[in-house]
């Protein structure tokens, strides 16, 4: 009777300890779900593996100070902790104000941001206090992702005025303005000045002489969010996928000009093969990881 006891006893305590585990490993990762950044496996084509360790950068901030968002869609929580309510998710490039923090929690340095819109908690992790997309009065811009809306002003529910397609180039006159989750700019179009856009689709244009020099067998990753990979180098190649800002990749080809740019085939675990504007990446001094 004692030692049908004892055993019994033990697998109930077994049971309980898989029960707590497979519970945290759930709050951790939303139950597999895609989700935005704030977790410590965050399911993009190039993450890598972090420490638990808070990074020195995720405390570079401080209380009033304006911040942007470097890697998004970023969660906004009601608490400072994986655990707290998911209350709105912000895209690359958000600019906000730091109200409260630092606060240590589930392996993060968290802040309270206000946005104007959106006020709440986020992951200092994903965080700059240099804006990723950002452009100043006078910078030449091309559309890298188009049709891109030009509106009458900045904000999504403006009146489009007119768009322009992919390849097309401009000239910031103002701005930005935050509005409605984008940086918005003033821009002029052949001496004229059509409206507003939404920096998140455009780059700084070439200069006709492309500093993108790249060897194959480099490691490069995307400067923008939403850069176009490519079946061929050309703005007229199919577009076989957009990709994530700061995705690493191997120069496999290239370099091919077309269309203004200077084109590389390029090889990422998760997107394959493909073709990018080397404009529109950087160097990755750390190499290309070997496959695992």
């Amino acid at each position: 009777m004692f030692k049908h006891t004892f055993f019994g006893s033990r697998r109930l305590i077994a049971v309980t300890v898989c029960a707590l585990v497979l519970g945290m490993m759930y709050a951790v990762s939303g139950g597999g779900h895609a989700r935005a950044q704030d977790s410590t496996e965050t399911p993009t084509a190039t993450s890598t593996a972090t420490s638990d360790a808070v990074t020195a950068a995720s405390t570079d901030f401080s209380v009033g100070g304006t911040v942007f968002v470097a890697d998004g869609p970023l969660n906004v929580r009601t608490e400072p902790t994986l655990n707290g309510t998911k209350t709105d998710s912000l895209p690359t490039g958000t600019s906000m104000t730091i109200t409260d923090g630092p606060v240590v929690a589930d392996g993060y340095t968290w802040w309270q941001i206000d946005t104007g819109d959106v006020t709440g908690w986020v992951a200092g992790k994903f965080l700059s206090a240099n804006n990723p997309g950002g452009f100043a009065v006078g910078d030449n811009v091309v559309v890298f992702d188009g049709p891109l809306n030009v509106r009458e002003s900045a904000s999504i529910g403006a009146d489009i005025i007119t768009k322009l397609d992919e390849g097309d180039e401009a000239t910031i006159t103002d701005g930005p303005t935050t509005a409605d989750g984008y940086d918005w700019y003033e821009i002029e179009v052949n001496g004229e000045s059509p409206g507003w856009i939404a920096g998140a689709f455009i780059s700084l244009a070439s200069d006709g002489a492309s500093t993108a020099e790249f060897s194959v067998g480099d490691a490069v990753r995307a400067d923008v969010d939403g850069l176009n990979f490519r079946a061929d180098a050309g703005l007229d190649a199919e577009i076989l996928s957009t990709v994530d800002v700061g995705s690493l990749f191997r120069v496999d080809d290239g370099p091919v000009s077309a269309d203004g740019y200077t084109w590389y085939k390029v090889f990422n675990y998760f997107y394959g093969e493909g073709w990018v504007a080397g404009e529109l990446v950087s160097i990755e001094p750390g190499g290309f990881p070997a496959e695992q």
